[in-house]
């Protein structure tokens, strides 16, 4: 069906927005309707269509209590990036730049309980989760050929000393390959200046947040390897009794096997279990464990010693001649 230009454009602006990784510059103001008092229950509230708030303390500022209007919240809820991005909240005469850290709803009616808020103080460690989105682009072979790509992490918590900071963190998967996707350790590497990894992802630094998975080339190329061993076994080039590392899963296949390749099959067993029994008798000679070493120390000592009491005559015995 046809689409007017206008919505085509306007569906593309939007996903532009959607997808870009930068937040708003301009001041965002939540004014708060008063400091909550102690009358003002969460039921008094709700029946006012208001809701409570509150700024969690931190260093030398304390908690502080306020009571919202509950469309405002609703809207801070809804808005893009809206744990991310900081407001600054009228208190009295004051604006304190905070970001929204939780809105706890009620389970069964849907009613907004309470909005917690964080204080945000450029020049200190500030925690925030930043999500992560996968850079597009079409540098990696194995991305172009149709491999699948999997994001591991949905976002990371960091610490923020800046003014200004990403809404999101973008991961770029050009180096990523199917043995070695993109680590964390990479990213953290790369982080912007005055954005560092939270204690707990310390730990992480070697797992992958990129996995990339097989191309069907590599698949098609196993699948030829596979054909042209069985070529060459069919027509004797290859004695499989010689070759000690082919896989058994070689011999699987969805045909019936022929007297020869169950002879091979067989002789490939035979080797495999002479290899072993050469490999036991010399551990038994030459032990390479420490503990193996102390025993077989222990059992000579122990034929010594049961040899030389042999060797010893009995007490009262002696020739009978």
């Amino acid at each position: 069906m046809y689409q007017p230009m206008l919505e085509i454009f306007s569906k593309r602006l939007r996903k532009i927005v959607l997808d870009r990784t930068i937040l708003e510059k301009q001041k965002l103001i939540v004014p708060s309707i008063r400091l909550r008092q102690t009358e003002d229950t969460l039921e008094k509230l709700r029946n006012s269509s208001l809701c409570a708030g509150v700024i969690n303390a931190r260093d030398e500022f304390e908690d502080i209590d306020l009571v919202f209007q509950n469309r405002q919240i609703n809207v801070l809820k809804r808005r893009k990036d809206a744990n991310v991005q900081s407001y600054y909240l009228r208190v009295g005469d004051e604006l304190i730049r905070c970001t929204l850290d939780s809105v706890k709803v009620h389970y069964v009616h849907n009613w907004i309980i309470q909005a917690k808020f964080n204080r945000y103080i450029p020049g200190r460690p500030n925690l925030i989760y930043l999500p992560l989105k996968l850079q597009h682009n079409y540098e990696n072979k194995f991305i172009n050929k149709g491999a699948d790509i999997a994001l591991k992490y949905e976002g990371l918590w960091v610490y923020s000393y800046n003014d200004e900071y990403p809404a999101a963190l973008e991961v770029n998967p050009t180096t990523a390959t199917p043995a070695r996707g993109y680590k964390l350790g990479e990213l953290a590497n790369l982080l912007p200046d005055g954005i560092e990894l939270h204690e707990k992802h310390k730990k992480e630094l070697h797992n992958h947040v990129i996995e990339i998975g097989i191309t069907k080339d590599i698949e098609l190329e196993k699948e030829l390897e596979y054909l042209e061993f069985k070529k060459k076994m069919k027509s004797g080039e290859v004695t499989y009794a010689e070759d000690e590392f082919v896989e058994e899963d070689v011999f699987e296949s969805g045909d019936e096997e022929t007297p020869e390749e169950k002879a091979a099959k067989e002789a490939l067993k035979a080797a495999r279990e002479a290899k072993k029994a050469k490999m036991r008798e010399e551990s038994k000679k030459n032990p390479k464990s420490l503990k193996k070493q102390v025993a077989q120390m222990n059992f000579k000592v122990k034929e010594g010693f049961l040899a030389a009491t042999e060797e010893k005559p009995k007490k009262g015995g002696g020739s009978s001649e």
